[in-house]
């Protein structure tokens, strides 16, 4: 549940994030992809980068997560992840901070109190490359995560076709 001043942002509209939270498919996959990792890991910290509209964060803590902390640079997107939160009433376990995660530190005066054992991320494209997202997933894992990390998703794979055009 989340009010639908998404849909009133032409910007937001044209983005995806409708088909990606219609795609019931894919929602169902990253939901149980996220139980096991919180379960396998119940007293882990979890981030979830580029966040959008909060739909993993929100997963992650209805899975009894120890807390969420959701990371979305966009401002229109975390101005509707923090009402998706508040929405379904969820402000307690998850906290939205507004900023990429590769400017992101942990510690004391940092964004998170300490390096997280569980990483949400839906920051791809068709290719898988784009969005920054090696460099992205290369900072979390040296900079905000603990050595033993689970990471959703896991693995991808990217298909290539070769042709020839004249």
């Amino acid at each position: 549940h989340c009010g639908e001043e998404m849909y009133e942002d032409a910007r937001l509209l044209s983005s995806g994030y409708g088909d990606m939270l219609h795609d019931s498919e894919r929602n169902t996959k990253y939901e149980i992809a996220i139980k096991d990792a919180v379960s396998t890991r119940p007293n882990a910290l979890v981030l979830d980068i580029g966040t959008g509209t909060g739909l993993l964060a929100m997963m992650a803590a209805r899975a009894n997560a120890k807390h969420v902390y959701a990371c979305e640079v966009y401002e229109a997107m975390y101005t509707v992840g923090k009402k998706c939160i508040s929405d379904n009433k969820l402000n307690d376990s998850v906290s939205i901070i507004h900023k990429r995660s590769t400017d992101m530190t942990v510690g004391e005066d940092g964004d998170l109190p300490a390096r997280v054992g569980i990483i949400l991320m839906e920051i791809f494209d068709s290719p898988l490359i784009g969005e920054g997202v090696l460099s992205t997933m290369r900072h979390a894992l040296e900079h905000l995560a603990t050595s033993d990390v689970i990471v959703v998703p896991a693995r991808a794979t990217a298909f290539v076709k070769l042709f020839n055009s004249p």
